[in-house]
């Protein structure tokens, strides 16, 4: 009788655990509790050694002549902090919306901060992501939800001077119910005292602003690895470059590049891109990693430039022929 010969493994040839939005995020607020911690500890070097002026500051400058110009300077830091996580979280979002299929499509408005047909303002930060986690339930906790509402109307007071929309009862409640919650999932964190501090229309302490980023970073990061992980691999690739075709200046010359000499050299060039948007090469991958094989990767987009073009629908201009 026969033996039966085991097919020989594929290799992986590229896998995904984050994409393009969670890299957006970082971007814009992936290490703010270190450099804000950074300008706090230089700020106070600064109050008792003699200051080391750069090389191109041009203009003149003075030390802060008292107590109230270094806490103007510390709350200066501080907003700028706020204004970058907050602005990450809005990043996150309208860069979903932009990859094709990641997200279900009912959401691209919601995902944008658009008014919807008889709202008075645009939803918040906050809404957006409560109905984004609403879509996909048990993926991020309510008490995350509950941090970012505070971050954001935190935001509009401290750094606007807004003070139209406050908390609602109902996130108040969900905060004061999350003390233990956040004592034990975030270090001890004290989230009882940074409400006090808010409604007292106080700025957050750097503590304050470490759960709320910590609460930001942990969403993103629970939405990203849950959305990956019900993607087919094949067809996230394929709309992960659409997603490159539609962010490059020039989607003709991009497609052209890319195909120019079609087959395996086709392939390497996507690949190439595929690791800039998330992707990822590394073998000790989490065994949830969304995984598209070498043979996979062939199959997609070992194509020419003609072929290339008509599978994403881009106009590519023939060179003239070369008279003699």
């Amino acid at each position: 009788m026969a033996k039966k010969v085991k097919p020989t493994p594929q290799k992986h040839y590229i896998c995904f655990e984050s994409t393009p939005a969670s890299q957006a995020f970082r971007r814009t607020a992936g290490d703010i509790t270190r450099l804000l911690s950074t300008l706090y500890v230089a700020l106070e070097t600064l109050e008792v050694n003699d200051p080391v002026r750069p090389d191109d500051l041009s203009f003149g400058w003075s030390m802060p002549s008292g107590p109230k110009e270094w806490e103007e300077t510390r709350n200066f830091a501080l907003r700028g902090a706020i204004v970058a996580i907050v602005d990450g979280l809005d990043q996150y979002m309208r860069v979903l919306s932009r990859v094709p299929g990641l997200v279900a499509p009912e959401l691209d408005n919601t995902l944008n901060g658009r008014r919807g047909p008889g709202e008075e303002r645009r939803p918040t930060i906050a809404m957006r992501l409560s109905t984004l986690s609403t879509r996909y339930l048990g993926v991020v906790r309510d008490e995350h939800i509950a941090a970012m509402d505070l971050l954001t109307t935190w935001r509009n007071t401290f750094v606007h001077r807004d003070y139209r929309f406050g908390l609602s009862s109902s996130v108040r409640k969900s905060l004061v119910n999350s003390e233990l919650f956040f004592s034990k999932e975030h270090g001890g964190a004290d989230i009882l005292a940074a409400l006090s501090r808010f409604e007292a229309r106080k700025p957050p302490t750097i503590i304050d602003l470490s759960t709320l980023v910590s609460s930001a970073q942990r969403i993103v990061r629970a939405i990203d690895e849950h959305l990956l992980q019900i993607q087919n691999g094949p067809t996230y690739a394929i709309s992960l470059f659409r997603y490159a075709i539609a962010a490059s200046d020039n989607a003709e010359a991009f497609v052209k590049h890319t195909f120019e000499r079609g087959g395996k050299q086709s392939v390497g060039r996507v690949h190439s891109t595929l690791l800039r948007l998330g992707g990822s090469n590394d073998r000790n991958h989490s065994p949830n990693a969304l995984v598209v094989t070498d043979l996979e990767m062939n199959r997609l987009f070992a194509l020419s430039q003609t072929n290339a073009a008509e599978v994403f629908g881009i106009s590519v201009t023939k060179a003239a022929p070369h008279r003699r």
